[in-house]
């Protein structure tokens, strides 16, 4: 074995990788952005959950309680709602992820030597380690430190704690619903990136230039087999997820179908720019894992959303990913339609037609 003969091919292919920027950037820069992101998103301690307070009691000691939810380091009270309906309607539409109920005759009972009070906590389950916390959080908040702040003669404040949406706290109760989602985000985007890449590494995408195909035309018929095979994802996971794992689906079905469409159509258009941008399919492959990187950084797939610095907080709201993970959690697990999520279907059309507007002016000026 010759040595230098090694080293030679060595240098060769040094000297070629070096030259693909999109390569390099793939191999050296991206994973340092992904721990950058994950590390900023995680570093914050969970909590600082939006608390709804139901106060039917009125008095100073149902004040003082609720201060010391807000100034505990799990909670942060955002609303106080006038019934329980508006507490339980501010959890579906993910305003809150806690509800407490202080319950009338609360300063009555502490009044009593021995006896204490109980008060109800009703947590989000969708997210089931956001669920725990905030169970754990009100009863350290609660049990631990309300005699300091109510009186030695308490018994103290019970905690009577339950998790909506899923009542055993079973982790799979989020994490198939975000896979599913997950996975039909993936599907899509990376068949729509391939669409145009494909058609210029093979040499047919002069072709189809020359040809009387419109460009309109040749976009939309390019859009509809990533549509299809998204599509087809779709029913076969919530198959999946509903008879094999028994997750429900206590929402409507058209209705998580149409807010798919909508996304699906969203994740198309920005497959088909990236196609249009990339010079082959590895170019392609590798930006959309580049993409794919920052989405599931921002979009609360790993780290909730609301756990996130502010910076990062306001750059998810412009991810599609974030509002159809939402969006498929509440539908599945809530049962929320149309009057709750039409702010998600919302962003995501927005987001979609924006997004498709400079996608079209871009693809076109590629194409000519």
């Amino acid at each position: 074995m010759n040595p230098a003969t090694v080293w030679a091919i060595a240098r060769k292919d040094l000297r070629q990788f070096f030259r693909d920027r999109t390569l390099v950037l793939f191999m050296l820069f991206v994973p340092l952005a992904q721990l950058v992101l994950l590390a900023v998103a995680t570093g914050h301690r969970a909590g600082n959950l939006p608390l709804a307070v139901l106060d039917q009691d009125h008095s100073a000691q149902s004040r003082a309680l609720i201060a010391l939810l807000d100034a505990s380091r799990t909670f942060e009270v955002t609303a106080y709602p006038d019934t329980w309906e508006a507490g339980v309607q501010l959890l579906d539409r993910g305003q809150a992820d806690a509800l407490i109920v202080i319950p009338e005759g609360l300063a009555a009972e502490l009044a009593v030597p021995g006896r204490g009070a109980t008060v109800q906590l009703v947590a989000d389950g969708s997210n089931n380690v956001v669920g725990a916390l905030a169970v754990a959080g009100a009863g350290q908040a609660v049990e631990r430190s309300v005699r300091q702040q109510l009186g030695a003669l308490s018994a103290g404040v019970r905690v009577q704690a339950q998790m909506r949406y899923n009542p055993t706290g079973s982790s799979k109760m989020q994490t198939i619903p975000s896979q599913l989602g997950f996975i039909i985000y993936q599907v899509t985007l990376g068949v729509a990136a391939l669409g145009l890449a494909r058609e210029r590494e093979l040499g047919t995408l002069e072709q189809l230039m020359v040809t009387p195909v419109r460009r309109t035309e040749l976009l939309l018929g390019k859009a509809i087999p990533p549509w299809m095979i998204g599509m087809l994802n779709f029913f076969l996971m919530q198959a999946v997820a509903r008879y094999f794992f028994a997750i429900p689906l206590e929402g409507s079905l058209l209705f998580l179908l149409a807010g798919t469409l909508v996304f699906t159509g969203v994740e198309i258009v920005w497959g088909m720019m990236i196609s249009a941008l990339a010079a082959n399919q590895q170019q392609a492959t590798l930006l959309v894992f580049i993409q794919a990187v920052v989405d599931v950084a921002l979009s609360g797939y790993i780290v909730p959303v609301n756990d996130m610095p502010p910076v990062l907080r306001a750059v998810a709201q412009v991810v599609p990913l974030h509002h159809y993970l939402v969006f498929v959690r509440s539908v599945m697990l809530k049962g929320a339609g149309l009057a709750v999520l039409w702010p998600r279907l919302a962003v995501m059309a927005g987001l979609g037609l924006l997004m498709g507007v400079l996608a079209t002016r871009f693809i076109a000026r590629r194409l000519d």
